[in-house]
């Protein structure tokens, strides 16, 4: 499960690299995407991101 901080949007965005509009008000994740956030889950705790792995 991943749970993500809408006021932190913007920075999760810039983190994983993305490049489309609206990075602030949507994030759109690929396989690549959670990936990274999977494997390297205290760089995005830093911005409030919670990830639950079963």
């Amino acid at each position: 499960m991943l749970i993500l901080p809408t006021a932190q949007l913007g920075a999760v965005h810039l983190e994983l690299g993305k490049r489309h509009l609206r990075g602030d008000a949507e994030l759109q994740l690929t396989r690549r995407n959670w990936q990274t956030m999977r494997d390297e889950p205290a760089r995005f705790r830093a911005l409030g991101v919670r990830i639950w792995l079963p």
